[in-house]
């Protein structure tokens, strides 16, 4: 079988890599860490201290003593160990600030800390305090998250549709983004370290998303590249990128559309009723595949900025041509097809072969030209037999 082989080392950055090496160094940053230290300072000394100081004054504690459970529910019980938590979470990001002036990185102990404090009782609070305390902790977790998302060292937990969703923080924080350069002389390797710290985009595939990596220290080995499966590239081309994952209407159709509203129907329905909002993420969790490629360094260019509105009206990345062919008819350009009726499944077809039906809960079974024409597809122990 012959196989062709996608070079992008020369495709350029789309206005959407840049997003996502913005959003990935700021996410990174020093500045970053900084603002997570100061929200947990401040809930500590501007909420959390004021309101145990306050339960002592007020001795709620009297009435939530019980022969049952001892002081398990009193704010003394809270204030001497659930409190420490958060003052150890203050710390430990401050040594984060600290490393990060070397380049070295860890997740934080911010989902510790929330285990934490959840073992302990808040009935000493008020409703109306109890979830200021909640809202303020939750607050610190989604902030928390994008930082520990972009240096987890195994897994890239990155993919277009987490990055389209951190996006509309990301633009209310910056209106300018740095100017880049893709360096292709600075490459690495899936399962390897690279030469150095930084962002990385995938050069085997223009729908991959980029990642974070860092030397020092252990340093963390460049990880699977997270792009569009035959569905995601469906739903790019059929929704268009700036609607892509932003559109709940037209997310909706695709969903509900031939072929793919026998896997959809049931993810974007509320009790019967068609129910937009579900879309995104239904189509989100069967929208991705990885695979190991080629990386080369996005660089910072130093005092060069652009305006992050200027990026807006441009299109991120192009609609791919989807080649769609139904099962039993012939095959009329030769290459490598997969079809979410039967899930890896990736077939190479010669001119006038007659693609097959196959038998699932899918439906009616259609064969899409696959991008990645790079890895060879057997016929052999064929997946649909």
């Amino acid at each position: 079988m012959t196989s062709q082989h996608i070079n992008l080392e020369n495709f350029g950055m789309t206005p959407w890599h840049k997003k996502q090496a913005a959003m990935l160094y700021y996410f990174t940053s020093a500045d970053y860490l900084r603002v997570l230290h100061r929200m947990v300072s401040d809930l500590i000394s501007g909420f959390v201290d004021p309101l145990l100081e306050m339960a002592t004054a007020q001795n709620r504690d009297r009435v939530l003593i019980s022969k049952l459970w001892g002081n398990r529910n009193t704010s003394r019980n809270w204030e001497n160990n659930a409190w420490p938590f958060l003052k150890d979470l203050q710390g430990s990001l401050a040594n984060d600030i600290a490393q990060r002036a070397s380049n070295r990185f860890r997740i934080t102990a911010v989902s510790e800390c929330l285990r934490g404090l959840s073992e302990y009782s808040t009935d000493w609070a008020t409703e109306n305090e109890e979830q200021l305390l909640k809202l303020a902790l939750s607050a610190i977790s989604e902030y928390a998250s994008r930082f520990d998302r972009s240096v987890e060292e195994y897994v890239n937990r990155w993919n277009d549709y987490r990055f389209a969703y951190c996006y509309p923080f990301f633009a209310r924080a910056n209106a300018k983004v740095p100017r880049f350069i893709v360096r292709n002389e600075i490459q690495g390797e899936t399962g390897k370290i690279p030469p150095r710290t930084g962002v990385y985009i995938c050069l085997e595939d223009q729908q991959a998303s980029l990642q974070f990596v860092w030397t020092e220290g252990v340093g963390a080995a460049l990880r699977a590249a997270n792009t569009f499966n035959e569905i995601g590239r469906a739903a790019l081309a059929a929704v268009g990128r700036e609607a892509l994952w932003f559109d709940e209407e037209k997310m909706f159709d695709f969903a509900t559309s031939d072929p793919y509203a026998t896997s959809f129907r049931d993810l974007v329905f509320l009790d019967g009723e068609p129910y937009p909002p579900l879309a995104p993420a239904a189509i989100a969790r069967s929208a991705f595949v990885s695979r190991p490629c080629r990386w080369a360094l996005v660089e910072i260019v130093a005092d060069e900025f652009e305006e992050l509105s200027s990026l807006a009206s441009q299109n991120p990345t192009r609609a791919p041509e989807v080649r769609r062919v139904p099962g039993g008819a012939r095959c009329d350009v030769a290459g490598v097809y997969l079809t979410p009726a039967a899930p890896g499944a990736r077939l190479f077809f010669n001119v006038g072969e007659i693609l097959p039906r196959v038998k699932s809960t899918y439906g009616n079974t259609y064969w899409q030209w696959d991008e990645d024409q790079i890895t060879d597809a057997k016929r052999d122990g064929d997946p649909l037999k």
